[in-house]
């Protein structure tokens, strides 16, 4: 009898575990994935989830609540083709989430505070190009053209040789 009680909380703990796990959510502009818009993907994402962003051009303004740590949101194909789009009165990424990582994306068009805005977070920013962001609102009088704004950086280097 305690063979099979350990057995049955064996499975209970690897059943468990299975479904603990961050899911992956698809964005794609074609509507045959999970979601056509990447803030319903981040709303309906838990926290460590990845959205990974078909190619397109998605004009939006993301906003990653603190509840979405650890959250990772991802371009599907060529950097340059997998487009976030501010929209006219914001910026293209604004995450509260600790952290965040934003991986693989083209941001242009942000307004106001420019591509991203990182407040409270730890956020890893890699392989993306920022471009053709205004920048041009008021943030404790700092504002201009196309800026990245955190509450602080703490910077970090990797080597990679080269061969």
């Amino acid at each position: 009898m305690k063979t099979l009680q350990l057995l049955l909380i064996c499975i209970f703990c690897v059943l468990g575990t299975e479904t603990a796990r961050a899911a992956t959510w698809v964005v794609d502009q074609s509507g045959l994935e999970d979601f056509t818009s990447v803030q319903t993907a981040v709303d309906s994402a838990a926290a460590a989830d990845t959205i990974l962003i078909r190619p397109g051009t998605y004009q939006e303004w993301v906003r990653i609540a603190p509840a979405k740590g650890g959250i990772l949101l991802k371009g599907d194909g060529a950097v340059e083709n997998v487009v976030i789009q501010g929209d006219t009165v914001a910026i293209g990424i604004w995450s509260t989430a600790q952290p965040v990582r934003v991986e693989n994306l083209t941001l242009t068009g942000g307004d106001v505070f420019g591509a991203l805005w990182i407040q409270g977070s730890k956020a890893e920013i890699v392989g993306c190009v920022i471009r053709d962001n205004v920048g041009a609102g008021n943030c404790n009088g700092v504002g201009g053209g196309g800026q990245i704004f955190f509450n602080s950086i703490k910077p970090s280097a990797r080597r990679r040789d080269r061969r």
